[in-house]
């Protein structure tokens, strides 16, 4: 197994969104880190979100997450619009607050559906307040997956954030 660095996206000011375009169809799988943060104020974090191609449905997901404190909680969801795959700090977390988010596509390129997994941890500047956790990802479509856009629920993602994109064969 061998990985190729694809794309580094570095946001210089505050985007609405993150997105990797053209990826090339060359790999068995993808892997993708973020270091990311929200220009939200109004909450500790937002949900950090991803579409691929474009495309508003057919997504799935089970999620295990703990957070501030203690609290542990999961969900599931089929049929959805979008990939809930974390959360991310919000500004008022700390000037040099991002979260990590790592995920894993599988057989990204073959005409089939779609899986994956990844793990988040959105800290804060707070001893109290913070989310960690884990997913596992579905896109119920055939087509081979040649962009992926990354988004918050509400606000945009700040300035420093950084995206890479990794081929694996």
């Amino acid at each position: 197994m061998s990985m190729s660095k694809i794309q580094t996206i570095n946001l210089v000011s505050n985007a609405t969104e993150i997105e990797f375009t053209a990826i090339p169809a060359i790999y068995k799988d993808l892997y993708i880190l973020l270091n990311v943060r929200s220009t939200t104020t109004g909450a500790d974090r937002q949900e950090m979100r991803m579409t691929v191609n474009g495309n508003s449905s057919g997504y799935s997901r089970s999620r295990g997450y703990a957070y501030d404190g203690g609290a542990v909680s999961g969900d599931a969801g089929t049929n959805l619009s979008y990939i809930a795959i974390g959360s991310i700090p919000a500004a008022n977390r700390g000037q040099y607050v991002f979260g990590a988010n790592e995920l894993y596509l599988y057989s990204y390129a073959e005409n089939k559906h779609k899986s994956m997994h990844g793990r988040y941890v959105a800290n804060s500047d707070s001893t109290s307040t913070y989310v960690v956790g884990f997913g596992h990802y579905g896109w119920a479509n055939n087509s081979p997956i040649t962009s992926i856009k990354f988004y918050g629920a509400a606000d945009s993602i700040a300035s420093g954030s950084t995206a890479t994109l990794y081929g694996i064969k």
